[in-house]
């Protein structure tokens, strides 16, 4: 409602709304935020322009919204007095349960501690008024911020009220400033420096349309064989994962990924490395390093599609925040060119293709992923212009133009289908089903030689195919279900084994050609296959390693000519069998020494124990009861062949039962070749062995895609004895 001081009328604006518990005017005066509660939407009513008296959805909050303020700058502050829980989502979701609970003999704080899970989980979120999140701070213990019911920005600061938080307290790790009024409820207002907030409240990636981004990969491999003796690994850039798709420039150089901090970076063969390329946001604080980026990335970016525009050498990126950019050929910050279809906001944007004669970018996006408002739409760079073609879409997840461009092909990855969408005559227009899947359909690539590559999450399994089949019980998974279908599809991957796979079609949608698992080894949750130059390159958005195989009717290309080596002849591994023309390589560029008496001199000493020491003293007694327990032991090592002499020296060898070194298995952790060849050699399975090491990425992340258990030393385990103690062997 609104009320007119110089008539004292008040007027009815828009009715209908489930529970309004917050409203601020925009800075123009051109519209009203209302936060709807019970559905946790904001919507946003036009008092002006050509939509006056129109209201529609901005956001979709993953907690419950309570009152709305403008920022000096024009944005908004929302106050979450909760994240959703479990029940809440379910509750919410059916009106005959939330009748159930609202008829139930509870007060007010006992109906929201039972639909909370009896825990606070307060956030604040900053929206624009698009409805783009720009800043989020989140108490996920509900030590601090709990109940959170408004947020005032005032003179640099945020003070942040509560209706249930009836105490007074000093914060050391923060400035913090807490003021009691007494009423009938209890109002605390917190004044918090923006400069003054800690781990306690971090940043954290609040979104209403798209899961969490886990460690991912990028793979390249060849042929239908996954084996692993010719692997090459290409680690990412140091705390970057998830390279979820990758694209080659017009001169074939590249790839090009995207990963989790928000970087596309770029692989230069000539030097073996990455470097950045572009970043899809201009706010790069805190993004690198490494750390979970998911709770950064709508700060950050998280470009996902990628596509190259050949007559301009401009990189078009889908980013799941920032929506459609663009970059030119020699990269930087890129820029949006469409964030809006029809006046609604993209939401998750996800996959994309573009048109190689008109230059046609066609993109899809999903607001709600359990719901169906999935969007194909396609951008035209002459006019700007942004052009919806489908919605309703069960969250639309991969795009492809057919060689000629009479078509589209794009997935529902909840409904396991195929589409074909017709773009020209006589079938313009049209809708199709090409086939569903016997597994989650993720990216579709369009091969030069004719037909599609469809990489498949993971399959289905006999539980997946029986919910399919029975489209009711589909129905209550996905609307009964406090996880939206995102969650859904994790969850029961995990119970199949995450088995992914890629699936070669031609033009009508027929298989001919499925690359997946063999000799044991599992793909987990694929999301791209891509062909050039003879490879498949294959991105896993579980997967923290890059990897490369040969084709297995070339000669493996080696590292060692004519007895010398150079950085761009590197082909699996930095050295194989002794290292030594690579050791000798770095000590002459690192000392400027290449007198080879004072080398050998170098190189042997590390085969001694005077240059090693083992810092455990209970070690030899933990690995004697290890042995005698009928427990297997191996060393998995990043070394040369000189590990063996070494274990010698130190009086030690006898502890192990095989030795994994990759200067001999031509395979580097992380690498899950390495850990598969020390499991091969105990003559063990992968699942009923774990590794311990000192290094997240190589060690714990490495073992895991093999299939291994993994502990942490230094966090899971601390000493020998704790890993014998953990396996149930007294020392």
């Amino acid at each position: 409602m609104k009320y007119d001081i110089s008539t004292k009328r008040v007027t009815v604006l828009l009715k209908g709304i489930a529970f309004a518990n917050g409203v601020a005017l925009s800075k123009d005066r051109s519209f009203l935020l209302v936060a709807e509660t019970t559905t946790r939407k904001i919507l946003r009513f036009w008092l002006k322009g050509p939509n006056a008296g129109k209201h529609e959805t901005l956001a979709v909050l993953p907690g419950f919204p309570d009152n709305i303020r403008r920022s000096p700058d024009g944005d908004f502050w929302i106050a979450l007095h909760s994240k959703v829980g479990l029940f809440s989502k379910w509750a919410t979701s059916w009106p005959w349960a939330g009748k159930v609970i609202l008829g139930l003999p509870l007060d007010f704080k006992q109906l929201h501690y039972l639909l909370v899970g009896g825990k606070p989980h307060a956030t604040v979120v900053k929206l624009s008024s698009e409805g783009e999140i720009l800043r989020v701070l989140e108490d996920i213990d509900g030590k601090t911020l709990r109940f959170v019911s408004e947020v005032e920005e005032k003179d640099g600061k945020l003070w942040i009220g509560s209706v249930l938080v009836p105490y007074v307290g000093i914060y050391a790790f923060m400035r913090v400033i807490i003021s009691i009024g007494f009423g009938v409820v209890f109002v605390a207002t917190i004044l918090l420096s923006f400069d003054s907030i800690d781990d306690e409240i971090r940043v954290f990636n609040i979104t209403n349309n798209h899961q969490e981004f886990k460690n991912g990969s990028l793979v390249s491999l060849f042929g239908k064989e996954i084996d692993g003796r010719d692997r090459l690994s290409i680690p990412l850039p140091d705390g970057a994962y998830g390279p979820e798709s990758l694209a080659f420039d017009i001169g074939g150089g590249g790839p090009y990924t995207g990963v989790s901090d928000g970087r596309i970076i770029r692989w230069t063969a000539d030097e073996l490395r990455w470097v950045d390329f572009a970043v899809t946001s201009s706010k790069r604080d805190g993004c690198l390093g490494p750390k979970d980026h998911t709770q950064m990335e709508h700060i950050c970016g998280r470009p996902l599609g990628l596509g190259f525009y050949g007559k301009t050498g401009e990189l078009y990126i889908a980013d799941a925040y920032m929506g459609l950019l663009v970059v030119g050929p020699n990269g930087g910050q890129a820029s949006p060119v469409s964030k809006l279809v029809d006046g609604v906001a993209f939401g998750f944007t996800n996959a994309l293709d573009i048109d190689q004669t008109s230059g046609v970018v066609n993109h899809v996006s999903v607001i709600i992923s359990s719901d169906k408002t999935g969007r194909l739409m396609k951008f035209e760079p002459n006019t700007n212009k942004t052009t919806l073609l489908l919605d309703n879409l069960m969250f639309p997840n991969g795009v492809a133009l057919s060689e000629n461009g009479d078509f589209l092909l794009f997935v529902e990855t909840t409904t396991c289908k195929l589409f074909k969408f017709w773009l020209k005559t006589p079938r313009i227009g049209e809708l199709e089903v090409m086939t569903q899947f016997h597994g989650f359909p993720d990216n579709i690539k369009r091969i030069k030689s004719g037909g599609f590559w469809v990489g498949i999450n993971s399959r289905r399994g006999k539980l997946l195919d029986w919910i399919i089949s029975n489209p009711w019980i589909g129905k209550f998974v996905v609307e009964w279900s406090p996880f939206d279908c995102t969650r859904i599809h994790l969850y029961m991957a995990r119970l199949i084994g995450h088995l992914g796979m890629g699936i070669r079609l031609d033009r009508d949608g027929n298989v001919i050609d499925v690359l997946d698992s063999s000799k044991g080894k599992k793909w987990k949750l694929v999301s791209e296959v891509e062909e050039h130059n003879g490879y498949l390159w294959v991105g896993s958005v579980t997967r923290s390693f890059a990897l490369k195989e040969r084709n297995q009717d070339q000669q493996t290309p080696r590292i060692l000519e004519t007895g010398s080596f150079s950085p761009s002849k590197w082909a699996r591994i930095p050295y194989v069998n002794d290292g030594r023309p690579f050791w000798q390589y770095i000590v002459s560029s690192s000392t400027g020494c290449s007198d080879s008496q004072y080398f050998e001199e170098l190189y042997n000493y590390y085969t001694t124990d005077k240059a090693w020491h083992l810092c455990d003293p209970e070690a030899e007694q933990v690995f004697q009861a290890l042995r005698k327990a009928g427990v297997k032991v191996a060393v998995v090592s990043n070394f040369d062949t000189r590990l063996r002499p070494l274990l010698r020296a130190l009086k030690c060898d006898h502890w192990f039962d095989a030795v994994a070194v990759s200067a001999e298995v031509e395979a580097e952790k992380p690498n899950p070749m390495i850990f598969l060849k020390a499991c091969e050699f105990l003559g063990v399975q992968p699942e009923d062995a774990v590794h311990v090491g000192d290094d997240r990425r190589n060690d714990i992340w490495g073992a895991r895609d093999a299939g291994c258990d993994a502990w942490l030393w230094g966090s899971d385990v601390n000493s020998f004895k704790e890993v014998a103690q953990r396996i149930g062997v007294e020392v």
